[in-house]
C-alpha cells in the first residue's frame, strides 16, 4: 500500500480536487483506492456525494467509537471513502487540548492505528488535509510515506510552499523519519498566458526536478463536478480535466507499482520490402521492348543508307561545279595571257592560241556532260526504289 498526503497550507490551491479526482483516476485504471477526508470542511465528503450532515465520518474512528467497515463509504468497486462530518471540527478541538497538555505522541498517531491494518485492501491512500498545522494534519504526516503538494500556477501558489515544506520537516525530525521527500503537482495550468510557463520553470528549479511530468490544465468541468456531487469520471469522463488526471495516474503506477504497467507490445509493422512491382517501376514494359529497337540501335542513331547515297551525290554535283569554275578561271587566265601576248605575236602564233584554247573550252564542257546525265540517271533509280 503507498499512502499520500495531500497537503498545502495555502487555502484554495486544489488539494480536493486533486484528491477526489486522482482517486477517481486510479480506480479508472484498476487499482483499489481510499480516500480519506480530515478537512473539517468536509469538502471531499461532499464532492462524492455524501451529506456530511447525515453520515458517521471518520472522527468517530479515531474515536474508536465505530468500527473501519461501519465507517467507510463505498464510491464503486476500486474507490472506497472515509467521510467526514460536521464534528470532526470539535473533535480536533478536544483531542488537540489533551495533546498539549500530556505532550504524549500516541495522539499523533490516530490515524495510522486505525488505517494500517487495512493496508492489505488497497493500494493507493489518500488523505485529503486541512490547510493548517494542526492536530489533523500531524496525524496524516504521521502516517503516510509519501506527500503531494499541489501548487497553483500562480505567484502566491508557489510562495506558499516554503511553509508546507517546513511543517514537513519538522515532522519528519520529530514523529515520521519514512516520509520521502514531497512531490510537487502542477494544477491550474493556464497555456494561454506566460505566467504559468514561468512559475513551472521555477518550480523545477525549486524541486530539483521532484515535480510530476503530469500537469493539471484550467477545466471548467472540474469545478462543475463538485456540485453535482460527482468525480469528473462521473460527470464528464472524456473531458480535458479528465485525461490530465490519468496522465497523473498513470504516471504515479509506473513509480510505485511498475510491475504492473503493461510491456510495450513489439511492432508489428513489416519493415518495408520493394515488391518485384516497385523494382521494375520506371522500366518499359515487356510489350515496349518487343517493340523498341535493338540495344545497340537505341543507344546509337540509325544509318539510312539511301540518305547518305543520296547525300553523297547531291554533293558531287556542287564539287564538280566548283571544278568547272576553277577550269574556267584558268581557262580565261590563259585566254587573258594569249591576248597579252598575241599583240606580240606573230599571225601563226595567234591562230595556233586560238585553236588551243578552242580545245581546252571544248575538253571541260565534255567533262560535265556525263556527271549531269548521270546525277540525272541515278535520280529516277532512287525514286523507283522508294516506290
Amino acid at each position: 500500500m503507498e499512502s499520500f498526503a495531500i497537503i498545502s497550507l495555502k487555502g484554495g490551491v486544489g488539494k480536493t480536487t486533486l484528491t477526489v479526482n486522482l482517486g477517481a483516476a486510479l480506480a479508472e485504471l484498476k487499482k483499489r483506492v481510499l480516500l480519506i477526508d480530515l478537512d473539517p470542511q468536509t469538502d471531499l465528503t461532499r464532492s462524492v456525494g455524501i451529506d456530511a450532515f447525515q453520515t458517521k465520518g471518520v472522527e468517530y474512528l479515531l474515536e474508536r467509537d465505530l468500527k473501519f467497515e461501519q465507517v467507510v463509504k463505498t464510491h464503486n468497486e476500486y474507490l472506497d471513502v472515509l467521510p467526514a462530518s460536521k464534528k470532526l471540527k470539535a473533535m480536533e478541538l478536544s483531542l488537540s487540548n489533551i495533546f498539549v497538555k500530556a505532550k504524549d505522541n500516541y495522539f499523533c498517531y490516530l490515524l495510522k492505528n486505525v488505517v494500517e491494518p487495512k493496508k492489505d485492501q488497497y493500494d493507493f491512500v489518500l488523505i485529503d488535509c486541512p490547510p493548517s498545522s494542526g492536530f489533523l494534519t500531524i496525524n496524516a504526516l504521521a502516517f503516510v510515506k509519501n506527500i503531494l503538494i499541489p501548487v497553483e500556477c500562480q505567484f502566491l501558489g508557489f510562495e506558499s510552499t516554503k511553509r508546507t515544506i517546513s511543517l514537513i520537516s519538522k515532522v519528519k525530525r520529530f514523529s515520521n523519519r519514512e516520509i520521502n521527500p514531497p512531490v510537487v503537482v502542477p494544477l491550474m495550468f493556464d497555456a494561454r498566458n506566460k505566467l504559468s510557463y514561468l512559475i513551472h520553470q521555477r518550480l523545477q528549479k525549486a524541486f530539483n526536478g521532484a515535480m510530476t511530468k503530469s500537469k493539471i490544465n484550467v477545466n471548467v468541468s472540474l469545478a462543475e463536478a463538485p456540485a453535482f456531487g460527482k468525480t469528473i469520471y462521473d460527470y464528464k469522463p472524456k473531458s480535458r480535466g479528465a485525461k490530465d488526471f490519468l496522465e497523473l495516474a498513470a504516471e504515479m503506477i509506473a513509480k510505485y507499482y511498475p510491475e504492473d504497467v503493461p510491456p510495450e507490445e513489439p511492432s508489428m509493422e513489416v519493415p518495408a520490402t520493394k515488391s518485384p512491382a516497385d523494382e521494375n517501376e520506371g522500366l518499359p514494359e515487356i510489350a515496349d521492348l518487343k517493340d523498341s529497337p535493338a540495344a545497340d540501335e537505341r543507344t546509337e542513331p540509325a544509318i539510312n543508307n539511301e540518305e547518305t547515297i543520296s547525300g553523297a551525290d547531291t554533293q558531287v554535283p556542287g564539287n564538280n561545279t566548283a571544278e568547272s569554275e576553277s577550269d574556267t578561271e584558268l581557262s580565261n587566265d590563259n585566254s587573258q595571257e594569249t591576248n597579252v601576248n598575241s599583240d606580240q605575236a606573230t599571225p601563226e602564233e595567234r591562230t595556233n592560241a586560238t585553236v588551243e584554247a578552242a580545245n581546252d573550252t571544248a575538253d571541260s564542257a565534255t567533262n560535265d556532260v556525263p556527271q549531269e546525265s548521270g546525277e540525272s540517271a541515278e535520280k529516277p533509280l532512287e525514286q523507283s526504289e522508294k516506290v
